[in-house]
């Protein structure tokens, strides 16, 4: 439909749900959102659940806990993507060893560039490219530099995570509407584009960061 919508000059938005808590414990209100379109889901914001440990809060559950496992795994079946963004570190390698999809991270960065909690390590970049899966690089400038966030900087962590993931497991994820406010709005995307054509990208590897990667994702585990 995506693909559809592009050719007919449209613009086209994937439902999300930001926090596991969201579901109250109840796997059929996930089947719920499943039927209203969500395709898919941050197992947790910063806050802990009652079953997934959340990158800013204190942990409850050891990462995932067998419900959260089970939420996983219902993902999974229904065709949702599972987003390890906002996860504390425990419950990313979880998630990973239950799923059998590709997973996203929406909106993190590097932490070798940056050292935030909410950035992923190079092993985390790594094993999402290995999996098939997509880390977004986000336009919270707390997540870019600490002192001085630019769009060169923010190349910066799009190429670092390019060089650990592949150029197949990097996307944008900006965040427009939790503080990615490095840029406007999405008028100045070009911005992107032209400082990664002038680093040496390509038409075809441009295309990747800018979309297609997404897309991947999305009909591996959707269908």
């Amino acid at each position: 439909e995506v693909r559809r919508l592009k050719v007919e000059d449209k613009l086209a938005a994937i439902v999300c749900v930001e926090g596991g808590h969201s579901i109250d414990d109840d796997l059929g209100v996930l089947r719920v959102y499943h039927q209203l379109g969500v395709r898919y889901m941050t197992l947790t914001h910063n806050n802990t659940n009652n079953w997934a440990d959340g990158i800013a809060d204190e942990p409850r559950n050891g990462g995932l806990s067998d419900f959260g496992r089970g939420v996983v795994r219902e993902m999974d079946r229904l065709g949702m993507i599972v987003d390890i963004s906002h996860v504390a570190i425990k419950t990313f390698w979880d998630a990973l060893e239950t799923t059998e999809k590709p997973v996203m991270a929406s909106h993190s960065n590097a932490s070798s560039l940056c050292d935030h909690p909410r950035n992923l390590s190079d092993d985390q970049l790594r094993a999402l490219g290995e999996r098939g899966g997509v880390a977004a690089m986000t336009f919270v400038p707390a997540f870019i530099d600490a002192d001085t966030p630019t769009v060169e900087r923010l190349l910066d962590h799009i190429e670092h995570a390019v060089d650990v993931a592949g150029i197949d497991g990097v996307g944008l994820g900006s965040d427009f509407d939790g503080g990615g406010d490095l840029l406007d709005d999405a008028s100045r995307y070009p911005e992107i584009t032209v400082g990664l054509a002038r680093r040496g990208y390509g038409e075809e590897e441009l295309a990747k960061i800018l979309g297609l990667n997404h897309l991947k994702v999305l009909e591996a585990v959707i269908g």
